[in-house]
Formats: structure tokens, sequence, C-alpha cells
């Protein structure tokens, strides 16, 4: 690859109040500066920052990456802390005496962001060990808040969401940094496996902590080597040719298998190694349309979504934002024919679909495209996407499990709903994830959820989710770090208590004890 690649690295560990002062940061900056030097990155790295040194660095760092198409990398290591769901970096000279001080006394994650979306840089890349538990003012929640990925970036975080890095004392006991330095320069490695690999170490040594990982990349990304750079990724369904890159396409490849002709139908053991999980994802939130005003969170949310489908749960995503009418059209009409392709193995479809909704009494209800005409110019609604139309199209899926989300406005409208799940026995404690998977997945299903039933749903502030959205990420986070399959039964019951009120339900050849289940990798 012929393009340069930049990095600034921070490291901040001696702090004016000693009380605050952290034993790794300086070491892990060092590190982290040699291995990224051994994969030919220009390192420009500042140690026990102060806010001026810290934001003069982002100024020089910001005219480098603007100056030429580059990889730009961006390394932290440090005390961090999230404040009303912004995240902020803590310089050495900060005084925090309140939760209000942040904004002039550390740095947000949206300021550094800001400066690689401003640049040349073709490619983002964050590393934040800066999940430390909370020395600062009282109210503070612990670690960091999920962040909104910049256009083309990868964000690695040393803890999940709300979880705090463990700040190891003991010289022969490594950190996530220290770790993760020791992969960077395998040329066979992309990014994203060398994060899987420090994380399983971290998990082994320190149980609570969960590294994280979130990105909107679609090609795989190598840091070193003759693989350095982006590759060609032939194989990434292009649904449309004339918008592709508008869309994110965040694929992996879980390994698919033949299906035994003797047992066609049947599930086996092995099989749960060769289910196929696809997700497409669909959000809008903007309108040509003067009847629909500008959504805050739909893109955020499907992003979201599918970064912790793709990462945790093996699935094959694919992220369409703001596609027309025409594009939904055909993305559905590949995945069907996909469906067919792997109707005899044990394959999982989930679509997601984030934006504005409607319903019109004399007809019935519908989702928006953002080409959308006016609805007193489409008397017919022939720009929309009816639910009627949508039903008929899942309908022909020949997947064995489908589970449609609607988090739109009038989403009830979509089927009659049903009180399939009456209770809260439907889990399996005394089976692991894969039993209760065989247990359950014999049973065709063809499954949805909504938002809410025939009335308005609310966007939710920007940036931090709607509130079904938030729910959703949460029950499937809480699944992965528990490691237990989240079946869709256990997933309603965890989410009916939203308001409003989501709804549920079944159509077409949906068997009564089919379910579609979540199963976390092993």
């Amino acid at each position: 690859m012929g393009q340069k690649k930049f990095a600034l690295v921070i490291g901040n560990a001696n702090y004016n109040d000693h009380s605050l002062n952290l034993k790794n940061p300086v070491l892990d900056a060092n590190v982290i500066s040699d291995s990224l030097k051994a994969c030919n990155f220009a390192v420009s790295k500042l140690l026990n920052a102060s806010l001026k040194q810290f934001k003069l660095e982002l100024v020089k760092f910001a005219q480098k990456i603007d100056s030429e198409k580059c990889v730009a990398l961006f390394y932290y290591s440090g005390h961090g802390v999230q404040s009303q769901g912004t995240n902020y970096l803590i310089p050495t000279d900060a005084q925090i005496a309140s939760e209000a001080a942040l904004m002039d006394a550390a740095i947000s994650l949206e300021d550094i962001f800001s400066v690689f979306k401003n640049s040349k840089a073709i490619v983002n890349i964050f590393v934040l060990d800066a999940c430390r538990s909370n020395p600062f003012v009282r109210g503070l929640q612990i670690g960091l808040a999920p962040a909104k990925n910049p256009e083309e970036s990868i964000i690695l975080f040393s803890a999940a969401p709300g979880q705090a890095a463990y700040e190891s004392t003991i010289d022969s006991v490594r950190d996530y940094s220290i770790i993760l330095s020791k992969y960077l320069t395998d040329s066979t490695l992309t990014i994203e496996q060398i994060h899987k690999s420090a994380s399983r170490i971290i998990r082994k040594t320190f149980p609570t902590q969960i590294p994280w990982i979130s990105s909107n990349l679609d090609f795989d990304l190598y840091l070193s080597g003759i693989k350095s750079g982006i590759l060609n990724t032939e194989n990434l369904r292009q649904f449309t040719s004339n918008r592709a890159m508008n869309y994110s396409y965040e694929n992996n490849t879980p390994p698919t298998g033949k299906p035994d002709s003797s047992n066609a139908g049947k599930i086996r053991k092995r099989d749960i190694y060769e289910v196929k999980n696809t997700a497409l994802f669909i959000g809008t939130d903007e309108y040509t349309s003067s009847d629909w005003p500008k959504l805050h969170n739909p893109i955020f949310d499907v992003a979201s979504v599918a970064s912790d489908l793709k990462t945790h749960f093996d699935f094959d995503t694919i992220v369409m934002r703001n596609p027309n009418r025409n594009e939904i059209q055909i993305a559905l009409r590949q995945l069907t024919k996909e469906s067919e392709k792997d109707s005899m193995v044990n394959s999982n479809i989930l679509i997601y679909i984030s934006g504005h909704g409607g319903f019109d009494p004399n007809s019935e209800g519908y989702i928006v495209p953002t080409d959308a005409k006016t609805l007193t110019n489409d008397e017919f609604l022939d720009t929309y996407i009816t639910y009627s139309s949508l039903k008929k199209s899942l309908e022909h899926f020949k997947c064995r499990h489908l589970l449609l989300v609607l988090d739109v406005c009038n989403g009830g409208n979509f089927s009659d709903p049903k009180n399939l799940y009456r209770s809260k026995k439907k889990e399996y404690p005394e089976l692991a994830p894969r039993e209760v998977y065989i247990r359950k997945a014999r049973f065709k299903s063809k499954l949805f959820i909504t938002s809410g039933g025939k009335e308005n749903v609310f966007d939710g502030i920007e940036n931090k989710h709607s509130p079904f959205a938030y729910k959703f990420i949460s029950e499937i986070r809480n699944a992965y770090v528990a490691n237990k399959a989240l079946t869709f039964a256990r997933l309603f019951v965890e989410m009916e208590a939203l308001n409003p009120q989501p709804t549920h339900g079944d159509f077409g050849d949906s068997e009564p004890e089919g379910d579609f289940i979540f199963l976390p990798k092993k």
C-alpha cells in the first residue's frame, strides 16, 4: 500500500495530583510506539501531556494527516472518564472539582474525532486504553461510554462500555496495551484479529475486563508486512453500485458447511459451527420530503447493533445508510437469493430497520425511505415500503430463522401482535449456550419485534440511541458478557417494560415452537 501511515501516541501517568498517578501508561506508550514504528508508522509520541501540550500536539498531527492521503492512528493510555454520554481524556494538569469542569479541563473524544474527520486520512484507527476507574468527582460513571465511529474508522477499547480496565501493579502481569503491542507487527493478522488475540489473553488474566471493538470498515486492514494496508474484498456483497460508497458493509466469514443429505432438516451438534448468520441493517435519518424531519439516531443505532453482532455473535453484517426505495428492494431481493443458497444450512437472518414509519388509516402502515415523496403527492404510497410488501418479500426467505426488528413509528401495524411468550420461564439455565441452540434450532421461525404499537416512538437524544435501540444493545451485550444464548423469547421479556411497549409476533411459515437465538462466539 502506497499511503503513508501516521500515529499520535500519548501516555499520561504522572499527574499533578499525585493521587491520580498510574503505573503503566508511559511504558504502554513506549512499547506501542516501538511496535508502530516497526509497522512503518511515522510516530509522534507525547508523554505526561498537559492540556496545552495535548491540544498543541493535536494541531500538529492534524496538519500531518491533512497533507496527503494516509492511514491515521491515535493511541491514548491514561485516565479517561465519561459524563452524560461524552468521553473525556484527562491531561496531567487537569483540575476537576466538578463534572462541569470537564469541558474546560479535559479533551473530549469528539474533539479528537473531529481532527480525523476533517483530514485526508482514508482510514482512522483509535486505540483507547483509558477505561480506568474514576478517581475524580462523585457521579462520573466508570469506564468510557459507547462512541459513534467517524467514517472509515475502527476503535479499540481496552474494556467494554462502562467497565474499568485493570491497572496491573505486578511487573509480570501485562495489561491490554502491552499484550496488544506483541501482536501489532504480526503480518498475518488483521487489526481486528490483533485485538481479539489480545482480548483472549486479557480475559484469562482479568475475567471481569472485556476489551471492546467498534468498526465501520468494509475491508480487512493489516498494519504490517507484505499485506500492509487495505485489501480488496471482492467477496463483499454489493447490493448496489451507484451508491455503494455511502454504505458500510461490515463482513466476517463464519464457517459454513454442506448439509448431510441423509439428515436434511435435522440439526446436528456440529451444525452450531456451520450456522451462517447474516444481518441487514437499514438506517435512515435524512429525507427529501418535508413531511419527514431529520432524525438523530437511526444510523448510529444500526451501526452500533451491527458492530456488536459482528464482533461478538459471528454475524456477517451489511449496513445501509439512507438508502432509497429501489436500493432497499434490491437488497431484500439479493438477501432472498442468498437465503435460498443456504436453505439446507441452519441459517439465521436478521433485518433491522430504523427511521420514520407511518400509518394511513385508509390503507396500511409503511416505512419511509430517504427518497419518499410527500404524502399528498403519493396517494398510493408508491415511493414507500408498505408493510404488506415487506411481509410478502420476507415470506419468500428460505432461511430457517428470520427476525425482523422495526424501530419505527407505527411499527405495530406490521402484523397482528401475538402474545407468544407469557412468562420469564423461557430459558434453560441448566444448559450451555450451544445446547440451548440445539434444542431450539430445529424449529423454523419468522418473527418480528417493533419498538411500539400503533403510535409514535422516541428517537432519543442525539448520539445516545433511541430507548428501544439502547435496550436492545444492552441485552445482547449482557448475553455476550454472561456467555449465554439469548433467545428471542427472553429478549422480548426484557424489552416489554419499555414505554411505548414493543409488540412482537410471527408470520409466514413460522412454527409455534420456533425461536431466534443470538449465540455468543466460542
